[in-house]
């Protein structure tokens, strides 16, 4: 594993995180606890423990790791990443939920670089989806009933919230406003699409619905005018690891998100990597997008999020192994 110690201090003088977590024993054992959660996604998670973090007082110090900047709460109990940084999110089932979610609001006064590994699950025509979420509150004690889960993309109820979503599941119901990617051979079929989704201010999920311009397939438009609609590689769907960089430019408060694993060429059986420039799409591997001066000030959650629907559950999780700068909000 990288020791990146060194790493989140560079660029950040006074800028140190006070925050030391304090760790759960176990009763039985009077030992240390830790999640064995496997980072291969065919292999299940293990025991959850719960990790509490709160302000030391005595002395100021930044996690010596970058994984230790997250916390987990899944529908299956609470727990930290583990050694490797690998968080398990979903387990395969129905109707779950997973996130990894920074311990507090990261400072976007200044640059920061968060890197890793995403897996999208193995069940091809699965879902529903993997979220890389930015909000205001934490998403495990905030969501609406029930939308924690499937076409919701574990965002509804989160106020003025952005995501960039991996999409494996169409839903037909206009209540989620999933854009349909499809291409003209394909009558019904949909392919699965990366983009962004968003909340308004009552944390309703806006819509992406796709608007057809009768110009072609590639050149529809969408409901969220800056949704930046992509084809997702289907071959990304394999349960192994393909890495992500966030990095986020301070004096232009950008965010770009880059997952080079995502560009794919034609192949037999294979439908065409679409694009929809008329989206804000510009790439098929990497994604945009300006934040608020008042999410500027007052800081994000950055959250790895997972949910499954009602059929065909993939397993999602996220190894968060690199990160340069970070600080949190008011530090």
């Amino acid at each position: 594993m990288t020791n990146v110690s060194s790493l989140s201090h560079k660029g950040n003088k006074g800028r140190l995180v006070k925050i030391a977590a304090i760790f759960l024993f176990s009763t039985a054992l009077g030992t240390f606890a830790i999640n064995n959660a496997s980072n291969s996604e065919g292999t299940s998670a293990g025991p959850l423990t719960t990790v509490l973090a709160k302000a030391d007082t005595s002395q100021s110090q930044a996690p010596t790791e970058p994984y230790q900047y997250f916390s987990t709460a899944t529908s299956t109990g609470s727990s930290r990443l583990n050694a490797n940084g690998y968080a398990s999110l979903t387990q395969g089932q129905a109707n779950q939920y997973g996130y990894a979610t920074t311990l507090q609001k990261l400072d976007f006064t200044h640059d920061f670089t968060v890197s890793g590994d995403l897996y999208f699950g193995s069940k091809q025509n699965g879902g529903d989806a993997l979220n890389i979420l930015f909000s205001h509150e934490k998403p495990a004690s905030t969501l609406k009933t029930s939308s924690s889960t499937g076409g919701f993309l574990g965002m509804d109820g989160l106020s003025d919230a952005f995501g960039l979503v991996f999409d494996e599941h169409y839903n037909t119901d206009s209540v989620y406003g999933d854009f349909q990617n499809k291409q003209w051979w394909q009558l019904d079929r949909t392919d699965p699409v990366v983009s962004w989704r968003s909340t308004d201010y009552n944390g309703d999920l806006n819509s992406n619905a796709r608007i057809d311009n009768g110009l072609g397939f590639a050149s529809a438009k969408s409901q969220d005018p800056d949704a930046q609609v992509v084809s997702m590689n289907p071959d990304m769907i394999d349960g192994k690891a393909h890495p992500f960089t966030i990095n986020y430019n301070a004096s232009t408060s950008t965010i770009t998100i880059n997952v080079a694993d995502n560009s794919y060429s034609p192949a037999l059986g294979r439908s065409q990597q679409l694009v929809y420039t008329n989206t804000g799409a510009n790439s098929s591997s990497t994604w945009t997008r300006v934040i608020s001066q008042n999410d500027k000030t007052n800081g994000l959650y950055l959250s790895f999020s997972g949910v499954t629907g009602g059929s065909a559950a993939n397993r999602f999780a996220v190894t968060v192994s690199g990160a340069y700068n970070l600080s949190y909000a008011g530090e």
